[in-house]
């Protein structure tokens, strides 16, 4: 089974996040937003916040997309005719290689306009095990871990720390799941 989780994104003051079935674990999917993050130079940040404000956050129940989006989101290699219901009229099935970290640099470049909101989620403890929460304009990510923050940090440490934060992040919650299993919880 995955390790399910959230991509989530500040954008003026309002929180949204997207669905992520893999790999949610801090060397998974949070390297790969350490990594992402890392690589952008300072004049990006303003383009990403920028970009960030032109999506449209669809509801889990949205309409279909338009024959035009669905053209567009399958040459641009987002969707997955196997997941979903198997069509590209399903929001899940034509966006679905945009899962994760791979949505950013998508964004970057001002090519990914919609999302579907799943920020709802991070209510669910059980099955949401980590998320992340990008905040551009004050440059921190925030990690959140069976819908309760664990940590915050601003870009410039991140960028010191680099691999090893979330490695210590991991490594931390398998001390913790260690300590439970020995204790008999």
């Amino acid at each position: 089974m995955g390790t399910r989780g959230l991509l989530g994104l500040i954008i003026q003051a309002q929180r949204h996040a997207a669905y992520n079935h893999f790999d949610s674990y801090p060397t998974g999917l949070g390297q790969e937003i350490v990594n992402f993050i890392n690589g952008l130079k300072p004049e990006d940040y303003a383009t990403m916040e920028e970009n960030l404000r032109q999506i449209t956050w669809l509801p889990t129940n949205a309409d279909p997309p338009s024959p035009e989006l669905q053209e567009k989101y399958s040459k641009l290699g987002y969707s997955n005719p196997a997941v979903g219901e198997r069509t590209l009229g399903d929001w899940y099935c034509l966006l679905h290689k945009t899962q994760g970290a791979g949505a950013l640099p998508e964004i970057l470049k001002g090519n990914l306009k919609h999302q579907t909101e799943n920020i709802q989620f991070l209510d669910d403890c059980l099955f949401c095990e980590w998320a992340y929460f990008i905040d551009f304009g004050n440059r921190t990510l925030e990690v959140w871990r069976a819908g309760q923050k664990i940590d915050e940090i601003t870009f410039g440490k991140l960028a010191q720390q680099d691999v090893a934060y979330m490695q210590r992040l991991e490594d931390m919650e398998e001390s913790e799941e260690e300590i439970n299993q020995s204790n008999g919880a």
